[in-house]
């Protein structure tokens, strides 16, 4: 078994393998960002993704999930990661609430080349930012949420509202009641 940390979409369950097991989990000495662009030609779908980097601040933190997975499996979620350099985390940067049987854990962290701002031609999608705000909101509620919306650099960002039409392949249904809630929080940071 391996572990990787998730820290944007991949909080959300409905975005990951149905049997894969994830636990909460805070990281410390790193910050995320709005600010990992990506290009999908085949679908014509340019958009900001989040990325995570060390922080100068060792005692900033980010919560998240630690996810097993089979090494197996590891080329999969590679190749969803596009963009992104893999690295490796010691156990002990992570505040858990489980004993996990790995002593590293990956992140995945945006190259430099593709670490930037969003922008026009590469905005934030909304039906992204509503898969990860789903996905917080549902692992650690509405407190977990705001702190999520809180230790995140980036909001002031391009955004596209896809809603309509979500871009995002791996987009996710919400309640009017959410939307409306998160609009709302959204409001606050941008």
């Amino acid at each position: 078994m391996i572990a990787y940390f998730g820290y944007g979409s991949l909080v959300n369950r409905d975005t990951r393998p149905p049997l894969e097991e994830a636990f909460t989990a805070r990281l410390s000495g790193w910050e995320r960002h709005w600010a990992h662009r990506v290009s999908d030609d085949g679908a014509n779908r340019h958009c900001t993704s989040l990325s995570a980097r060390p922080a100068s601040d060792p005692t900033t933190v980010i919560d998240g999930v630690v996810v097993l997975i089979e090494e197996s499996e590891l080329p999969a979620l590679d190749q969803r990661e596009s963009g992104y350099s893999r690295r490796s985390v010691p156990i002990s940067a992570f505040k858990l609430e489980v004993t996990l049987p790995v002593k590293e854990v990956a992140i995945y962290q945006s190259l430099p080349e593709n670490f930037a701002a969003a922008n026009k031609d590469f905005p934030i999608l909304q039906s992204y930012i509503d898969c990860v705000m789903g996905g917080y909101e549902c692992l650690f509620d509405e407190t977990g949420l705001t702190e999520f919306m809180r230790t995140t650099n980036g909001w002031s960002g391009h955004t596209l509202n896809d809603r309509a039409q979500p871009q995002y392949p791996r987009a996710v249904s919400l309640s009017g009641e959410q939307i409306a809630r998160f609009d709302l929080l959204l409001k606050q940071y941008r």
